[in-house]
């Protein structure tokens, strides 16, 4: 936020926490949640750049990709370390 010269007193980390934490909860993306801004919404603004921001960071540090598999595509036999954990 201090590279954005964005005052912390005025937009609190904690709220931009939970601003990109429900985001990514309802599965938008920067660019999504940036879409969603109404007009003369600065703080909102402020918070989907700081999103967009963290997302380009954590790309160049996670490199994970998941995908969902069909049922048709899960083993027949999971192995122990495949299959579901005892709760």
């Amino acid at each position: 936020m201090k590279e954005k010269n964005i005052d912390e007193k005025n937009l609190p980390a904690k709220t931009v926490i939970h601003a990109i934490s429900s985001a990514k909860e309802e599965g938008q993306l920067p660019d999504d949640y940036i879409a969603s801004i109404k007009a003369g919404n600065l703080r909102a603004q402020h918070i989907g750049s700081i999103y967009a921001e963290y997302q380009k960071r954590l790309g160049a540090y996670c490199k994970l990709e998941l995908t969902e598999l069909s049922e048709e595509r899960l083993p027949q036999n999971p192995s122990r370390a495949q299959g579901p954990r005892p709760g």
